[in-house]
């Protein structure tokens, strides 16, 4: 049975809270500035959290999410986007992980699509074809680049712009796949959104999830 760490995450998101009133808040006051943030389902993730924390477990893997992980495992890299994001969610739903871990599965999903489709955006070629252009005329060769902060002013804006044009085109993906109080949170609170992404990684890295998945 996995075990949360509920006082951790209520912690850091007790803190959070406390940046938005400038005053330390109780976890039933943390709920409440959730909700008028306007991300209802992060306050009722953070009453979740609080309900694991009196009572200690959480559910099994139930049937159906293990047949879904089942049939990813068997398909291995031919996997769809589509079939990995359905699995994901069915986790979350099932509520048999952290939040913070099944948040990070689904977002890594969606960010890696984003990510590969990115050539397909305009403004993206645009940019990249200019970039490409200053560093021919600085001298470099196929392949060569600066390291981050090291290249010349006009090529430093032109990457910032770049950054800024996939941060919202990755923003609309999640929105447009549904996911759109996370993306509400990547548009208001996007170190926030960073932070909860690592809480989630640590999860697995810790190895508590990868021993419930594979039960």
């Amino acid at each position: 049975m996995l075990q949360e760490r509920p006082r951790e995450l209520l912690a850091f998101l007790g803190r959070q809270a406390a940046g938005f009133t400038r005053k330390p808040v109780s976890l039933q006051q943390l709920i409440l500035v959730l909700q008028r943030t306007g991300l209802p389902t992060f306050a009722a993730l953070a009453a979740e959290a609080l309900w694991v924390e009196e009572h200690g477990e959480r559910p099994g893997l139930p049937v159906e999410v293990r047949s879904k992980l089942d049939q990813l495992r068997s398909r291995g890299k031919a996997a769809t986007f589509a079939e990995r994001l359905d699995a994901y969610r069915a986790v979350r739903a099932a509520r048999i992980l952290p939040w913070t871990a099944s948040m990070f599965i689904i977002a890594m999903t969606l960010e890696d699509e984003s990510f590969d489709r990115l050539g397909d955006v305009p403004e993206i070629e645009r940019l990249s074809a200019r970039i490409r252009e200053r560093e021919a005329a600085y001298g470099l060769k196929d392949g060569e680049t600066w390291l981050i902060g090291e290249a010349p002013d006009d090529v430093e804006a032109l990457r910032n712009e770049w950054d800024a044009v996939a941060y919202r085109t990755k923003v609309a993906f999640f929105r447009s796949h549904g996911e759109v109080e996370i993306a509400d949170l990547m548009e208001r609170e996007r170190a926030l959104y960073e932070r909860l992404l690592e809480l989630g990684r640590g999860h697995f890295f810790g190895g508590e999830v990868l021993s419930v998945l594979l039960q």
